[in-house]
Protein backbone atom coordinates (compact mmCIF):
# COMPACT_ATOMS: atom_id res chain seq x y z
CA UNK A 1 0.00 0.00 0.00
CA UNK A 2 1.46 3.36 -0.91
CA UNK A 3 1.81 6.07 1.67
CA UNK A 4 -0.23 9.25 1.92
CA UNK A 5 2.85 11.22 0.82
CA UNK A 6 3.27 8.99 -2.26
CA UNK A 7 -0.40 9.51 -3.12
CA UNK A 8 0.06 13.29 -2.86
CA UNK A 9 3.14 13.09 -5.10
CA UNK A 10 1.15 11.12 -7.68
CA UNK A 11 -1.64 13.69 -7.55
CA UNK A 12 0.91 16.52 -8.04
CA UNK A 13 2.47 14.70 -10.99
CA UNK A 14 -0.97 14.19 -12.56
CA UNK A 15 -1.87 17.91 -12.25
CA UNK A 16 1.52 18.99 -13.66
CA UNK A 17 1.23 16.55 -16.56
CA UNK A 18 -2.33 17.69 -17.28
CA UNK A 19 -1.19 21.34 -17.50
CA UNK A 20 1.55 20.37 -19.93
CA UNK A 21 -0.90 18.41 -22.06
CA UNK A 22 -3.25 21.40 -22.19
CA UNK A 23 -0.31 23.57 -23.29
CA UNK A 24 0.80 21.14 -25.98
CA UNK A 25 -2.80 20.78 -27.21
CA UNK A 26 -3.11 24.56 -27.41
CA UNK A 27 0.10 24.93 -29.41
CA UNK A 28 -0.96 22.18 -31.82
CA UNK A 29 -4.36 23.80 -32.27
CA UNK A 30 -2.69 27.17 -32.99
CA UNK A 31 -0.46 25.79 -35.72
CA UNK A 32 -3.11 23.53 -37.26
CA UNK A 33 -5.59 26.41 -37.33
CA UNK A 34 -3.30 28.85 -39.11
CA UNK A 35 -1.90 26.21 -41.44
CA UNK A 36 -5.48 25.29 -42.34
CA UNK A 37 -6.29 28.96 -43.05
CA UNK A 38 -3.38 29.19 -45.48
CA UNK A 39 -4.18 25.84 -47.08
CA UNK A 40 -7.74 26.77 -47.99
CA UNK A 41 -7.04 30.17 -49.51
CA UNK A 42 -8.13 30.15 -53.16
CA UNK A 43 -9.99 27.12 -54.53
CA UNK A 44 -11.58 25.13 -51.75
CA UNK A 45 -13.08 21.66 -51.86
CA UNK A 46 -16.42 21.41 -50.11
CA UNK A 47 -16.21 18.43 -47.72
CA UNK A 48 -18.55 15.53 -47.22
CA UNK A 49 -19.60 14.83 -43.64
CA UNK A 50 -19.82 11.73 -41.45
CA UNK A 51 -22.32 11.89 -38.58
CA UNK A 52 -21.97 9.59 -35.56
CA UNK A 53 -24.17 9.93 -32.50
CA UNK A 54 -22.68 7.25 -30.25
CA UNK A 55 -20.86 3.93 -30.08
CA UNK A 56 -21.92 1.19 -27.66
CA UNK A 57 -20.41 -2.19 -26.75
CA UNK A 58 -21.89 -5.66 -27.19
CA UNK A 59 -20.57 -8.51 -25.01
CA UNK A 60 -21.11 -12.12 -24.11
CA UNK A 61 -21.82 -11.56 -20.41
CA UNK A 62 -20.65 -15.04 -19.34
CA UNK A 63 -17.20 -14.73 -20.91
CA UNK A 64 -16.67 -10.96 -21.31
CA UNK A 65 -18.70 -9.43 -18.50
CA UNK A 66 -20.73 -6.27 -18.60
CA UNK A 67 -21.12 -4.08 -21.70
CA UNK A 68 -20.63 -0.88 -19.70
CA UNK A 69 -18.23 1.50 -21.40
CA UNK A 70 -17.00 5.07 -21.52
CA UNK A 71 -16.38 5.58 -25.23
CA UNK A 72 -15.67 9.27 -25.70
CA UNK A 73 -14.80 9.69 -29.34
CA UNK A 74 -14.62 8.15 -32.81
CA UNK A 75 -11.30 7.87 -34.65
CA UNK A 76 -12.32 8.05 -38.30
CA UNK A 77 -10.22 6.69 -41.19
CA UNK A 78 -10.93 6.88 -44.92
CA UNK A 79 -9.15 4.21 -46.99
CA UNK A 80 -6.81 3.65 -44.04
CA UNK A 81 -5.84 7.31 -43.63
CA UNK A 82 -6.70 8.96 -40.33
CA UNK A 83 -9.10 11.88 -40.71
CA UNK A 84 -9.00 12.56 -36.98
CA UNK A 85 -10.49 11.81 -33.57
CA UNK A 86 -13.90 13.41 -33.02
CA UNK A 87 -15.69 13.76 -29.69
CA UNK A 88 -19.09 12.09 -29.72
CA UNK A 89 -21.62 13.01 -30.94
CA UNK A 90 -19.89 14.38 -34.00
CA UNK A 91 -20.26 15.55 -37.58
CA UNK A 92 -16.82 15.04 -39.11
CA UNK A 93 -15.74 16.80 -42.34
CA UNK A 94 -14.03 14.60 -44.95
CA UNK A 95 -12.30 15.91 -48.08
CA UNK A 96 -13.25 12.94 -50.26
CA UNK A 97 -15.94 11.96 -52.74
CA UNK A 98 -17.18 8.72 -54.26
CA UNK A 99 -16.90 5.19 -52.83
CA UNK A 100 -14.46 4.70 -49.97
CA UNK A 101 -13.68 2.36 -47.10
CA UNK A 102 -14.70 3.95 -43.78
CA UNK A 103 -13.08 2.71 -40.56
CA UNK A 104 -14.22 3.85 -37.12
CA UNK A 105 -12.23 3.06 -33.98
CA UNK A 106 -13.84 3.65 -30.56
CA UNK A 107 -11.76 6.04 -28.45
CA UNK A 108 -11.36 6.44 -24.69
CA UNK A 109 -9.73 8.72 -22.14
CA UNK A 110 -6.62 6.85 -20.98
CA UNK A 111 -6.44 6.86 -17.17
CA UNK A 112 -9.45 9.18 -17.15
CA UNK A 113 -7.33 12.12 -18.38
CA UNK A 114 -9.46 14.37 -20.57
CA UNK A 115 -6.49 15.47 -22.68
CA UNK A 116 -5.13 11.95 -23.26
CA UNK A 117 -7.35 10.18 -25.80
CA UNK A 118 -6.60 7.02 -27.74
CA UNK A 119 -8.36 4.30 -29.73
CA UNK A 120 -9.06 1.47 -27.29
CA UNK A 121 -7.01 -1.53 -28.47
CA UNK A 122 -9.47 -4.05 -27.03
CA UNK A 123 -12.52 -2.77 -28.92
CA UNK A 124 -13.09 -3.99 -32.45
CA UNK A 125 -12.77 -1.41 -35.20
CA UNK A 126 -15.87 -0.92 -37.34
CA UNK A 127 -15.28 -1.39 -41.07
CA UNK A 128 -17.60 -0.23 -43.84
CA UNK A 129 -16.69 -1.00 -47.45
CA UNK A 130 -17.78 1.03 -50.47
CA UNK A 131 -19.55 3.82 -48.65
CA UNK A 132 -20.40 6.72 -50.91
CA UNK A 133 -19.29 10.19 -49.82
CA UNK A 134 -20.82 13.22 -51.52
CA UNK A 135 -19.62 16.80 -51.28
CA UNK A 136 -21.76 18.94 -48.96
CA UNK A 137 -23.77 15.86 -47.93
CA UNK A 138 -23.99 13.98 -44.61
CA UNK A 139 -23.37 10.25 -44.29
CA UNK A 140 -25.47 9.57 -41.18
CA UNK A 141 -24.90 6.44 -39.09
CA UNK A 142 -28.44 6.73 -37.72
CA UNK A 143 -28.39 3.57 -35.66
CA UNK A 144 -26.10 3.41 -32.65
CA UNK A 145 -22.82 1.82 -33.73
CA UNK A 146 -21.87 -1.27 -31.74
CA UNK A 147 -18.41 -2.64 -31.22
CA UNK A 148 -17.22 -5.78 -29.43
CA UNK A 149 -14.05 -6.94 -27.73
CA UNK A 150 -11.44 -8.14 -30.23
CA UNK A 151 -10.77 -11.84 -30.64
CA UNK A 152 -7.21 -11.27 -29.41
CA UNK A 153 -8.39 -9.89 -26.05
CA UNK A 154 -7.46 -12.10 -23.11
CA UNK A 155 -9.66 -11.67 -20.04
CA UNK A 156 -7.09 -12.49 -17.38
CA UNK A 157 -9.38 -11.65 -14.45
CA UNK A 158 -12.94 -10.43 -14.05
CA UNK A 159 -14.92 -9.53 -10.92
CA UNK A 160 -18.58 -8.49 -11.15
CA UNK A 161 -19.67 -9.47 -7.60
CA UNK A 162 -22.63 -11.44 -8.92
CA UNK A 163 -21.53 -14.82 -7.52
CA UNK A 164 -19.26 -14.36 -4.53
CA UNK A 165 -16.03 -12.36 -4.47
CA UNK A 166 -12.71 -13.39 -6.02
CA UNK A 167 -10.77 -10.46 -4.53
CA UNK A 168 -8.33 -11.55 -1.84
CA UNK A 169 -8.01 -9.14 1.09
CA UNK A 170 -4.40 -8.30 2.00
CA UNK A 171 -3.20 -9.19 5.49
CA UNK A 172 -2.50 -5.50 6.18
CA UNK A 173 -6.18 -4.61 5.65
CA UNK A 174 -8.20 -3.85 8.78
CA UNK A 175 -11.49 -3.95 6.85
CA UNK A 176 -12.83 -6.07 3.99
CA UNK A 177 -14.76 -5.83 0.75
CA UNK A 178 -18.32 -7.15 0.86
CA UNK A 179 -21.04 -7.89 -1.65
CA UNK A 180 -24.08 -5.58 -1.55
CA UNK A 181 -27.47 -5.64 -3.31
CA UNK A 182 -29.04 -2.37 -2.15
CA UNK A 183 -30.65 -1.06 -5.39
CA UNK A 184 -29.87 2.52 -4.38
CA UNK A 185 -26.14 1.77 -4.19
CA UNK A 186 -25.24 -0.89 -6.77
CA UNK A 187 -24.10 -0.28 -10.32
CA UNK A 188 -26.89 -0.82 -12.85
CA UNK A 189 -25.95 -1.99 -16.34
CA UNK A 190 -28.95 -1.10 -18.53
CA UNK A 191 -28.06 -3.90 -20.94
CA UNK A 192 -28.01 -6.71 -18.35
CA UNK A 193 -31.00 -7.26 -16.09
CA UNK A 194 -29.27 -9.47 -13.52
CA UNK A 195 -26.37 -7.17 -12.58
CA UNK A 196 -27.81 -6.39 -9.17
CA UNK A 197 -24.76 -6.64 -6.91
CA UNK A 198 -21.60 -4.59 -6.39
CA UNK A 199 -18.64 -4.55 -4.02
CA UNK A 200 -18.44 -2.18 -1.06
CA UNK A 201 -15.61 -1.14 1.24
CA UNK A 202 -16.42 0.81 4.40
CA UNK A 203 -13.59 2.84 5.94
CA UNK A 204 -13.76 4.36 9.42
CA UNK A 205 -11.31 6.07 11.73
CA UNK A 206 -10.84 2.71 13.50
CA UNK A 207 -10.66 0.63 10.29
CA UNK A 208 -9.06 3.00 7.85
CA UNK A 209 -7.05 0.79 5.48
CA UNK A 210 -8.08 -1.60 2.74
CA UNK A 211 -6.16 -3.48 0.07
CA UNK A 212 -7.22 -6.39 -2.09
CA UNK A 213 -5.93 -8.11 -5.22
CA UNK A 214 -6.79 -10.71 -7.82
CA UNK A 215 -6.80 -14.30 -6.62
CA UNK A 216 -3.54 -15.38 -8.27
CA UNK A 217 -0.59 -14.19 -10.28
CA UNK A 218 -1.05 -13.99 -14.06
CA UNK A 219 1.75 -14.66 -16.54
CA UNK A 220 1.65 -11.68 -18.91
CA UNK A 221 4.34 -11.37 -21.61
CA UNK A 222 6.40 -8.27 -20.78
CA UNK A 223 7.88 -7.50 -24.20
CA UNK A 224 5.01 -6.07 -26.26
CA UNK A 225 1.78 -6.76 -24.42
CA UNK A 226 -0.90 -4.09 -24.02
CA UNK A 227 -2.44 -4.32 -20.55
CA UNK A 228 -5.45 -2.42 -19.21
CA UNK A 229 -7.76 -2.61 -16.21
CA UNK A 230 -11.38 -1.50 -16.50
CA UNK A 231 -13.28 -0.47 -13.36
CA UNK A 232 -16.67 0.98 -12.53
CA UNK A 233 -16.47 2.95 -9.29
CA UNK A 234 -18.22 5.43 -7.03
CA UNK A 235 -16.20 6.53 -4.04
CA UNK A 236 -15.96 8.96 -1.13
CA UNK A 237 -12.24 8.26 -0.76
CA UNK A 238 -9.28 8.09 -3.14
CA UNK A 239 -8.64 4.60 -4.51
CA UNK A 240 -5.18 3.48 -5.58
CA UNK A 241 -4.84 0.96 -8.41
CA UNK A 242 -1.81 -0.92 -9.64
CA UNK A 243 0.02 -4.22 -9.86
CA UNK A 244 1.79 -6.70 -7.65
CA UNK A 245 4.94 -7.70 -9.54
CA UNK A 246 6.42 -11.14 -8.88
CA UNK A 247 9.99 -11.76 -10.02
CA UNK A 248 12.31 -14.64 -9.21
CA UNK A 249 14.10 -12.50 -6.65
CA UNK A 250 11.45 -10.12 -5.31
CA UNK A 251 7.75 -9.32 -4.93
CA UNK A 252 6.74 -5.67 -4.90
CA UNK A 253 3.94 -3.23 -5.70
CA UNK A 254 3.69 -0.74 -8.56
CA UNK A 255 1.07 1.92 -7.86
CA UNK A 256 -0.25 3.16 -11.22
CA UNK A 257 -3.23 5.48 -10.79
CA UNK A 258 -5.31 7.17 -8.11
CA UNK A 259 -9.08 7.27 -8.70
CA UNK A 260 -10.53 10.47 -7.27
CA UNK A 261 -13.78 10.80 -5.36
CA UNK A 262 -17.03 10.92 -7.32
CA UNK A 263 -20.69 11.15 -6.34
CA UNK A 264 -21.84 9.10 -9.33
CA UNK A 265 -20.69 5.89 -10.97
CA UNK A 266 -17.82 6.27 -13.43
CA UNK A 267 -16.01 3.94 -15.81
CA UNK A 268 -12.24 4.23 -16.16
CA UNK A 269 -9.59 2.50 -18.26
CA UNK A 270 -6.33 2.18 -16.31
CA UNK A 271 -3.21 1.77 -18.47
CA UNK A 272 -1.00 -0.90 -16.87
CA UNK A 273 1.17 -1.38 -19.96
CA UNK A 274 4.21 0.68 -18.82
CA UNK A 275 4.27 -1.07 -15.44
CA UNK A 276 4.31 -4.48 -17.13
CA UNK A 277 6.83 -3.66 -19.87
CA UNK A 278 9.43 -2.14 -17.57
CA UNK A 279 9.46 -5.25 -15.35
CA UNK A 280 11.00 -7.61 -17.89
CA UNK A 281 12.15 -10.06 -15.20
CA UNK A 282 8.63 -10.59 -13.82
CA UNK A 283 6.94 -13.94 -14.31
CA UNK A 284 3.51 -13.00 -12.94
CA UNK A 285 1.34 -10.01 -12.00
CA UNK A 286 -1.70 -9.36 -9.81
CA UNK A 287 -3.93 -6.31 -10.07
CA UNK A 288 -4.72 -4.58 -6.78
CA UNK A 289 -6.96 -1.86 -5.39
CA UNK A 290 -6.38 -0.07 -2.11
CA UNK A 291 -7.49 2.89 -0.07
CA UNK A 292 -6.32 4.71 3.07
CA UNK A 293 -8.88 6.98 4.73
CA UNK A 294 -7.99 10.55 3.83
CA UNK A 295 -7.01 13.05 6.53
CA UNK A 296 -10.04 14.91 7.86
CA UNK A 297 -12.53 12.13 7.00
CA UNK A 298 -14.24 10.16 9.75
CA UNK A 299 -15.55 7.52 7.37
CA UNK A 300 -16.01 6.77 3.67
CA UNK A 301 -17.89 4.35 1.44
CA UNK A 302 -16.20 2.90 -1.65
CA UNK A 303 -18.25 1.12 -4.32
CA UNK A 304 -16.55 -1.04 -6.98
CA UNK A 305 -17.86 -3.13 -9.85
CA UNK A 306 -16.97 -4.81 -13.13
CA UNK A 307 -13.20 -5.10 -12.75
CA UNK A 308 -11.58 -6.49 -15.89
CA UNK A 309 -7.86 -7.16 -16.31
CA UNK A 310 -7.19 -7.42 -20.04
CA UNK A 311 -4.14 -7.98 -22.18
CA UNK A 312 -3.20 -8.90 -25.74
Amino acid sequence: MISIEQSRQMEYFYKRTKKRLFFVSGVLFYFLFFISCDKFEGDQQVPAFIKIDSISVRTDFNTQGTASHNIKDAWIYVDGDLIGPFELPCIAPVLAEGKHRITIRPGIEVNGISTLHSPYPFYERLEYENFTLRSDSILDFKDTLKTTYTEETIFAWMEDFQAGISIVDASKSDTTIVQISNPDMVFHDPGVLHTNRSGMIALTSEKNLYEGSGPEGIAIPTDNSVVMMEINFKTENVITTGLWVDTYSNIFQEAVLNLNTTTKWKKIYVNLTPAVQRNTDAYSFKAFIGSLLSDGNDDAIILIDNIKLLYR
